[in-house]
């Protein structure tokens, strides 16, 4: 899913909103640490200040990925901490296990690694691109145990009805290889057919266009949309900004998605701002489809069709969702905090 380009829109839409002097404002908290354990941040969310094996060395990149898991618990009092594998600066096992070191220094843990292999992924035309995104899944659910991760997210590219023939067997194959090694093989909602790898798209991102600034919480939270069922206390097809929202033609991509997972007997990575849903009831109805499959990891961002904590109670009070809230928030630190307060303030 190519949505994630927007890295440099969004610093400058977090400037903008002059962020930083909301989230600086803010009393110091003293959060419940029941509700921290559930908490995971995303190495994504920094990439703007990382030292990346990828990326030319620049003044602004001052964070090493190693330091990442003591900044995170010192900032936030998180422990949890997702990776992207290319945030990874070396597959030999003595990095790897220096890395592990330095999580359990932290006394943190690395709760999933996002898998990113470009045109390599398992719903390819081409059976040696399928083959390739198979030979390096495997590789990471190798490196899975030394780095102390009990999960491996996919990125499974243009899934289609079309694809999906080879793509379900190919993902089994995955599946089947990480069952062998005790690691979750999970599958991401993604907003459009056909997109790429993380930081690649433009969708949706930590700070939608509208929301309350980051910092604010519940004191000022984005906009609610009605809710679209009776069972959520709202009309069917409306969305309180938008009005009636058209009827769709075709099936939501959850709907692909959860027959994708089902076939492969594979698990559910929920990113709920990237669920392509309309409003409310539409974000609703995708997580009662997908998070009975939950690999128990969610992707949590905010987006302008729906209200955050509203979606975030109903996850976690009517869904009894038991798992991680994983912050996705590619502007830094000031939007990570917002969505960070926001799960504070609801679960």
């Amino acid at each position: 899913m190519r949505r994630r380009e927007f890295l440099a829109g969004t610093v400058g839409a977090a400037a903008a909103l002059g962020l930083g002097r909301v989230v600086r404002g803010q009393t110091a908290r003293q959060p419940d640490p029941a509700k921290l354990a559930r908490i995971a941040i995303m190495t994504y969310n920094f990439n703007g200040i990382l030292k990346l094996p990828n990326q030319p060395p620049s003044a602004a990149r001052t964070l090493d990925i190693l330091d990442v898991p003591q900044m995170l618990a010192d900032t936030y009092g998180v422990h949890n901490v997702e990776f992207q594998h290319t945030h990874v600066a070396s597959t030999e096992e003595s990095y790897l296990r220096t890395l592990r070191a330095r999580l359990d220094q932290a006394q943190s843990r690395m709760t999933n690694v996002n898998l990113e292999f470009g045109t390599s992924n398992i719903s390819a035309a081409d059976p040696a691109d399928r083959e390739k995104a198979v030979e390096m899944t495997k590789a990471w659910i190798d490196y899975a145990p030394i780095l102390g991760t009990p999960r491996v997210m996919i990125n499974q590219g243009a899934l289609t009805e079309d694809s999906k023939v080879w793509a379900i067997p190919t993902l089994k194959r995955m599946v089947e290889y990480g069952r062998s090694k005790g690691i979750k093989v999970s599958v991401e909602t993604r907003l459009t057919p056909g997109a790429g790898a993380r930081g690649r798209g433009a969708a949706p991102t930590g700070v939608a266009p509208g929301a309350a600034a980051p910092g604010a919480a519940a004191a000022a939270p984005p906009p609610a949309v009605a809710p679209t069922s009776a069972a959520d206390g709202g009309a069917p097809g409306t969305n309180a900004a938008a009005g009636p929202v058209p009827m769709m033609t075709e099936a939501p991509t959850w709907v692909l998605l959860a027959e994708l997972i089902k076939n492969a007997g594979a698990w559910s990575n929920v990113d709920i701002g990237n669920v392509n849903a309309q409003d409310q009831g539409e974000l609703h109805a995708a997580l009662r489809t997908l998070l009975p499959m939950t690999v128990g990891n969610i992707h949590t961002r905010i987006s302008p069709a729906f209200d955050l904590p509203t979606a975030l109670r109903f996850i976690d009070a009517n869904l009894g969702y038991q798992g991680l809230f994983s912050i996705e928030a590619p502007a830094g630190h000031d939007a990570v905090r917002y969505i960070y307060n926001v799960i504070l303030d609801t679960i």
